[in-house]
């Protein structure tokens, strides 16, 4: 696959001009909300999709906007990274949402990064599904999905561009959708391998999936040093894929001498990690006592002071020394998630 993808997409922008702001979709009332642009990239790392929207919210009625614009996330996203001020809620109807005031014609541009587990069934990666929810009318959709496998859209208002095909330039296979004038409903990425596994092919994908999944969640593109929540998202994979192995030994789709190695091989990632959480949980202990005691000395300080055994200087730098290593402990303690 040679295209390049921006000049794909800028042919798509040709093609959906239909869609620009001097043009809202159709049945809109006075003051409602629509998404005039809405960009999504899919990226997979491993086993889990890395998911990045922008979204040009527009007011196209006569009246004020103000009030809440939401985006839809699946109940098991763990949002990364958001722009402006924001809320997260989970569970079912889970979403990110954005308080806004726009005045008639006005647009802002709100955008997100989440990470998801498709849903997956059979080996890693062998038959995966992301559904993404359009809550608001959308002018214009591009999503661009990059992943190890072909990729399939099973909506019906989405066009294809770029058919699912393996991208010099990205290292994987890459696909681009389209959609128009899109009404709220649910886009559905279907993404599987065109060939089967052979037992070579099949080690080949646990030594390349290990590696992946070795590297940090990403964070606003940058690195994040891994957390206790990365690495319980890390075991909770592992895990599964131990179960699978165990399942396609059953069903004799791997020798013996195969099954035992990746056995071996992902049960040890499984020890680290678990050490690793293990040493966290002790240093997170250990600084909550630590936190314990220097609001205990804060709180005593301020009571001195209130008493007047401390003069008003003495207060002010012993107060900052330490709210200063308190503020050191809080940051330590929400980097280790």
């Amino acid at each position: 696959m040679k295209l390049n993808i921006a000049i794909l997409l800028s042919l798509s922008l040709m093609l959906v001009a239909v869609a620009s702001a001097e043009n809202a979709p159709p049945g809109m009332a006075a003051g409602e909300i629509v998404v005039m642009e809405h960009d999504i990239e899919v990226r997979q790392e491993g086993e889990v999709l890395i998911i990045s929207e922008s979204m040009l919210f527009s007011n196209v009625g006569d009246e004020v906007f103000e009030g809440k614009v939401i985006a839809r996330i699946p109940s098991d996203a763990r949002v990364k990274s958001a722009t402006g001020h924001y809320h997260v809620h989970g569970g079912e109807g889970a979403h990110v949402c954005w308080s806004l005031v726009l005045l008639p014609g006005e647009s802002v541009r709100v955008g997100l990064v989440y990470t998801v587990m498709p849903q997956v069934s059979g080996f890693i990666w062998k038959n995966s599904i992301f559904e993404k929810e359009l809550q608001y009318p959308t002018g214009r959709l591009i999503l661009t999905v990059m992943t190890e496998k072909d990729v399939m859209a099973s909506t019906a208002d989405l066009m294809v561009m770029q058919e699912s095909g393996y991208d010099e330039a990205v290292g994987m296979n890459v696909a681009l959708f389209v959609g128009v004038n899109m009404p709220p409903q649910m886009v559905e990425l279907v993404m599987k391998w065109t060939e089967v596994y052979t037992a070579a092919k099949y080690a080949g994908g646990i030594a390349l999936v290990m590696m992946l999944i070795a590297l940090p969640i990403l964070k606003n593109r940058g690195i994040k040093k891994e957390g206790r929540e990365e690495l319980e998202y890390r075991k909770e994979a592992l895990l599964s894929t131990l179960n699978q192995i165990e399942n396609d030994h059953r069903a004799g789709e791997i020798s013996e001498v195969e099954y035992r190695e990746l056995k071996s091989e992902y049960e040890n990632q499984v020890i680290k990690i678990m050490k690793k959480l293990d040493e966290i949980r002790e240093d997170v202990a250990e600084l909550k006592g630590k936190k314990d005691v220097l609001i205990s000395v804060l709180k005593q300080i301020e009571d001195d002071y209130k008493a007047g055994t401390i003069t008003k200087n003495e207060y002010q730098e012993l107060k900052s020394e330490y709210e200063d290593e308190a503020i050191k402990i809080m940051r330590r303690l929400d980097e280790m998630g």
